[in-house]
């Protein structure tokens, strides 16, 4: 099931930020990395570059764009393909993605008729042929 916090899902980062900060972190919002920085060994991230060419510093870095778009999208290429999982890189298959759409409507549920609940949308109700279907057309687009 689903739930819907109190003033909305982007409450979650709301509330985050500050505990974020705290410890000395940055939030950016809507900002793109173009590729994560090593140290002088190569062996060791210590920030990362974004698209607008600022170069951001940290202890820390934390990658949630995946295995595949953070080893061969951020990382230099001669890195990634020494590494002995890189043959495994390439035969991992796309995961899933979702697309939500939060509504905001005028009226209550109950004075609009509507009940509170995930709708799934699918073109069929075979979900290995879907599966198949994604990933042939994930292939095709990359």
């Amino acid at each position: 099931g689903g739930y819907y916090p109190t003033r909305g899902p982007g409450e979650f980062a709301k509330q985050i930020i500050a505990t974020i900060r705290t410890y000395g972190g940055r939030v950016l919002v809507r900002k793109a990395v173009k590729e994560i920085l090593l140290d002088d060994s190569g062996k060791k991230a210590i920030g990362v570059r974004m698209k607008n060419d600022d170069c951001i510093y940290a202890k820390m870095i934390i990658s949630a764009t995946g295995v595949y778009n953070t080893m061969v999208k951020l990382l230099p290429t001669e890195l990634w393909k020494s590494f002995k999982i890189s043959k495994l890189i390439h035969n991992l298959e796309p995961s899933i993605s979702y697309f939500y759409v939060f509504l905001g409507l005028e009226g209550s549920p109950s004075s609009l008729n509507l009940t509170s609940r995930n709708i799934w949308g699918y073109s069929h109700g075979d979900y290995d042929k879907l599966m198949k279907e994604f990933i042939v057309m994930l292939t095709l687009t990359v």
